[in-house]
């Protein structure tokens, strides 16, 4: 689990929460680690992984028909639950899942995911001696999402807060605290605060997108071809560029801005990395190359969690093996 270290685990042992980019129920990350991306009961040596089937809360996660698996960890003597981002557990779900030791949930002040009193009624229902928030936004760092909140206030308003000074904490069974706590960690040394440039760009796109609805297709294409200067990494400001070419009926520039951008195209930004090779492999079909088409389709199945670009993908390889 993110932050914390039991006994008998070793790192590897990874649980999946949104749906599969493969249809194996058990994978081999690079170095054999296995990886497990359905529901089920699942061992490796002393752990114990229980994937119960959850739903992805509202309005979110449709993409892939709002799958989410709760992953519960056994090991030390630890029952370790992870939520995901799933809605209020129904009666059948915290049955399968049981009683917790410690409880990953999505707490923020402005119910992203859960309401507080979600949460209390969840902290109740599983009874877990330690609950670890996630899924919030780290003021320390950023601004942004403005749709995600950060936790003080419900932090405030919690007994018995443990405030870390790390990003990582060891549990057992014997130091399990005897009331009911709340765990708040440090993030990790990992997560870092966004280039100002990145912030920039975020601005120039919110007013290429005004210019378009105010029928200004120029203006939000120069906005957006600045946007790209400025942040050739991230690949959702040169898939919004070709978007716009496109419609500007400009498929070749579309395409160059698109094979530029997944050239350059950071891991963390997978969903819009994704839509472009989709929007590519599109623009490769309608221009009669096949090869060069099929060439992205075959790299969205295995990383794409979008079920209707991982379908149009498959169905396009099979139509022209």
């Amino acid at each position: 689990m993110a932050g914390l270290r039991v006994p008998g685990r070793r790192r590897g042992r990874r649980g999946r929460h949104h749906p599969p980019a493969l249809r194996s129920r058990r994978r081999l990350l690079s170095g054999g680690h296995p990886t497990f991306r359905e529901p089920g009961r699942y061992r490796v040596g002393a752990i114990t992984l229980l994937g119960v089937p959850g739903r992805h809360a509202d309005p979110y996660g449709r993409e892939f028909g709002q799958l989410n698996t709760i992953w519960v960890v056994e090991a030390g003597g630890l029952r370790v639950a992870h939520l995901g981002d799933n809605v209020p557990l129904t009666g059948a779900m915290a049955d399968a899942i049981g009683d917790v030791d410690v409880l990953l949930i999505p707490v923020d002040d402005q119910d992203h995911i859960l309401t507080a009193a979600e949460v209390d009624l969840l902290r109740e229902r599983l009874a877990p001696r330690v609950t670890v928030p996630m899924h919030y936004r780290l003021t320390s760092l950023s601004d942004l999402p403005a749709s995600v909140g950060p936790i003080d206030d419900w932090l405030s308003r919690q007994r018995n807060v443990r405030r870390l000074e790390s990003h990582w904490a060891t549990l057992s069974a014997e130091t399990l605290p005897a009331a009911p706590s709340v765990w708040a960690f440090q993030p990790s040394p990992a997560v870092r605060p966004w280039r100002q440039a990145v912030r920039a760009v975020w601005a120039l796109r919110d007013e290429a997108r005004q210019r378009a609805r105010d029928g200004d297709r120029a203006g939000a294409i120069e906005r957006l071809r600045e946007a790209v200067r400025l942040a050739p990494d991230v690949s959702v400001f040169g898939f919004d560029l070709a978007v716009s070419l496109r419609d500007a009926s400009r498929d070749a520039a579309a395409m160059s801005v698109l094979t530029t951008s997944l050239a350059g195209a950071g891991r963390h930004d997978r969903a819009y990395t994704m839509r472009s090779r989709k929007l590519l492999a599109e623009l490769h079909d309608e221009a009669g190359d096949g090869d060069l088409a099929a060439e992205q389709y075959r790299l969205i199945p295995a990383g794409s969690h979008n079920i209707e670009q991982r379908e149009r993908a498959t169905r396009y390889l099979a139509a022209h093996q």
